[in-house]
């Protein structure tokens, strides 16, 4: 397959058409900080030793307003060699985003439990307190153009910059190409 990074400032067609683009939507789910470990929500992990994910873009949207601000982000990390996601949960939706195309390489979960914290946070969403039915927003979706690279061993998640807060209930999707490791 062509490197993927070439043309990916002028779209991801040629990706999607060739089956290597994908997606995880993650309905009613709590980020947690990205300093955990534990249930750490919306989980793209590579355990393959041959792939590369690309992240393309996230969307997320509050559904359940929070009782602490928040900023709501990308967390990556390593996984240590040998040792899958644990406490796992099946993700709400996940596939191809060519339509029939092959099933993705990389594991995509609601929830998972990574085996060490997360070394790198990337805030994307501000997260009020104000009652989610007063305000009107559109599920913002934000291209990062393949900047974060999960190669073998390792794991991308949705996370919070401060500690779960018990009330903050979201849904978000990631999006995401496979390629080759070179």
């Amino acid at each position: 397959m062509a490197n993927l990074s070439h043309g990916l400032t002028q779209g991801y067609y040629h990706y999607s058409r060739l089956g290597n683009v994908y997606s995880g939507y993650a309905s009613a789910i709590t980020p947690v900080a990205y300093t955990a470990t534990a249930a750490q929500t919306l989980v793209l992990y590579n355990g393959t030793t041959y792939l590369e994910g690309i992240i393309l873009g996230v969307s997320c949207a509050d559904t359940v307003a929070a009782t602490t601000a928040c900023a709501l982000g990308l967390v990556c990390g390593s996984q240590s060699v040998g040792i899958p996601i644990a406490a796992q949960t099946a993700i709400t939706l996940s596939g191809s985003l060519r339509a029939g195309g092959q099933a993705a390489g990389l594991s995509v979960y609601k929830i998972g439990t990574v085996s060490t914290a997360g070394t790198a946070f990337i805030p994307f969403y501000q997260i009020g307190t104000v009652a989610v039915t007063s305000v009107s927003e559109s599920v913002p979706y934000v291209d990062v153009a393949g900047s974060i690279v999960v190669p073998p061993n390792s794991w991308v998640a949705l996370a919070s910059s401060v500690a779960a807060d018990a009330s903050l209930v979201c849904q978000a999707g990631l999006i995401w190409a496979e390629t080759t490791v070179r």
